[in-house]
Order: C-alpha cells, then structure tokens, then sequence
C-alpha cells in the first residue's frame, strides 16, 4: 500500500499478515482471558418476554439459514466431494437441534407449565409439571438435545478436516 492506494497485486489478506496484528490479538485476548476469568454458564435467562422472543426468533433464523446453506451446496453440486456432504450433514443437525430447542423453550414458556428445581444448581433435577402429560413426556424428549447437537459438531469438524487434508493434498502435488 502506497499513499492510501493499493500496488497492483496486492491484495487485502497480503497486507493483513504482513501486518500481523492478528497474532497480537489472539495472544492479547488469550492472556486476558486467562488473568482476568469471568464464569460462563450453560444456562441462559431471558428477561421477559422481549428476551425469550429474540431467543426463539434466532432459533428459527438458524434453522432456516442451515436449510439455505444444504439447498446451495445441492444447487453448487458440492455434496459430490465427502468433506461439504459432511458438512451439509452437520447443517441438517443443527437445523433439527434449532426446532428442537425451540419447542423446549416454547413448552418452558407455557402457562399452564410450571417448572421446578429440586435439589442444588449442579445436583438437583428439572421437574416440569404440565396439565396434560403429553406436554410432560415432549418436553422431556427435547431436552435431549444434545442428541443433535453433538452430533452436528462433529460433523462440522471432520467435514472442515476433510477439506483441509484435501487442500493439502492438492497443493502438495503442484
């Protein structure tokens, strides 16, 4: 970069890791992270009902935008090559995950569903007490989500593996 103007055939990324502020960063936020610790939780409140109502919208834009990304790999002919089909695998994960947990927290939110804690944070169980037990046994069901979004994420990492030791493997042989 000369004077504000780009030289020809430089491009943007060139002059990035020329830079290299990136390492500063991740190393800066690696040490605060680890001097200055704050807890994180798995459990995350909503004030209501604005908060539960975002909450489930980005379930649903999620979902959604998993569907678009299997329809473009389908469109692009990428699930020929095993490292994007397995990647598309992972998005039908996350899309049933996203549903899934959108119908738990539409249950948590019920009225005639009260939940109750019985026990420690870390020890105690969940009770739901619903009116109709159907409620009781499908909230239950959901709550196993973990079932698609396990699942998902290795999906996500041994197709982004796949991609990444076909990369290789390609730039070894030129």
């Amino acid at each position: 970069m000369v004077g504000g103007t780009r030289v020809r055939g430089e491009s943007r990324g060139e002059r990035l890791c020329e830079a290299r502020w990136w390492r500063r960063v991740v190393v800066g936020g690696a040490v605060g992270g680890v001097s200055f610790p704050t807890p994180l939780l798995a459990l995350q409140l909503h004030n209501d009902p604005e908060g539960l109502y975002v909450h489930q919208l980005a379930h649903l834009f999620f979902a959604l935008s998993m569907v678009i990304l299997i329809y473009r790999f389908r469109k692009m002919g990428l699930l020929r090559e095993p490292g994007w089909r397995r990647i598309a695998w992972a998005a039908a994960f996350f899309t049933i995950w996203n549903l899934d947990a959108y119908v738990g927290h539409w249950i948590e939110s019920r009225e005639d569903c009260e939940i109750l804690q019985e026990g420690s944070q870390w020890g105690g169980t969940v009770v739901l007490r619903c009116a109709s037990p159907v409620m009781n046994l499908l909230y239950y069901v959901v709550k196993l989500d973990h079932l698609w979004c396990v699942p998902a994420a290795l999906f996500l990492y041994f197709g982004l593996a796949s991609i990444l030791a076909e990369h290789h493997h390609v730039r070894d042989e030129s």
